[in-house]
């Protein structure tokens, strides 16, 4: 496994290096590589920039722990009849439920047998982007420990008379009990809409770059890695005004606990 990571001119580089004093599973130290000239300087174990700190809403790279609350399945059905919400099983360990007007709820259980299931608390940013919501899962042994992490993916659309916006933020968990870990919370898409005819109607003359404006960033899992792209823009917007994840683009393995971006 190392001599696949570091043999070719393929390192990693460590990017959530804080202690977490919090999370009880401690990450064994990586061992020295016999006959490698990079070792221990080819992982770069250095803290996250300022702007990647943990915050209600915006990026933070982990692991840190994901807030639960229990909830019993007979109290769950009973909540979801009596707001007449609707639900979506995704796969046989998470079940959505469509919080109207809320961010949907997410709950997960390890086994089809639990009878209690875990609601993960997330901060999901919707801004405006409240009436259509949508929720994606991935799920891929990223670790190669056996259990699953999973990607979770919110999306939201808004749409009105003259046009409308999205958004998207993506959410990398490790599932292995005894609580889950935020591995990654990354904004991925936001974009805006303008529609010319409503424009025409009110005497408006809209600029085709202002029409569709915004950013958007590709977020999936392939061969046991993270795969995150770089950031597109659309119409006038700029780059530097992208309010999406600062992250770099590339490749990133979940290894001992920790989030390490592939350096080529």
């Amino acid at each position: 496994m190392y001599k696949q990571l570091f043999g070719g001119g393929l390192w990693l580089c460590c990017v959530a290096c804080q202690p977490q004093e919090q999370v009880k599973r401690e990450a064994p130290a990586l061992p020295h590589l016999a006959g490698s000239t990079r070792a221990p300087a080819s992982l770069v174990l250095a803290k996250p920039a300022a702007e990647l700190e943990l915050l209600a809403i915006g990026d933070s790279i982990g692991p840190r722990p994901v807030e639960v609350n229990e909830v019993g399945e007979s109290a769950l059905r009973l909540d979801i009849r009596e707001e007449g919400t609707s639900t979506d099983t995704i796969n046989t360990h998470f079940l959505v439920v469509d919080d109207l007007g809320e961010v949907p709820r997410l709950l997960y259980r390890a086994n089809t047998a639990d009878t209690v299931w875990q609601e993960l608390t997330l901060f999901v940013n919707y801004e405006s982007g409240s009436e259509q919501k949508y929720v994606t899962i991935e799920e891929a042994d990223l670790d190669r420990r056996g259990r699953l992490e999973a990607l979770i993916t919110y999306s939201s659309a808004s749409y009105g008379s003259g046009g409308g916006s999205t958004y998207a933020s993506s959410y990398l968990l490790d599932m292995t009990p005894p609580t889950p870990l935020l591995l990654l919370q990354a904004q991925t898409s936001q974009q805006f809409e303008w529609f010319a005819a409503y424009a025409t109607m009110h005497g408006v003359d809209l600029d085709p770059q202002e029409a569709n404006t915004g950013y958007d960033r590709r977020v999936t899992i392939s061969h046991h890695e993270l795969l995150l792209g770089v950031v597109k823009t659309y119409g006038s917007s700029q780059k530097k005004d992208s309010p999406l994840t600062k992250l770099a683009a590339g490749h990133y393995r979940y290894q001992q606990g920790r989030m390490y971006r592939v350096i080529k």
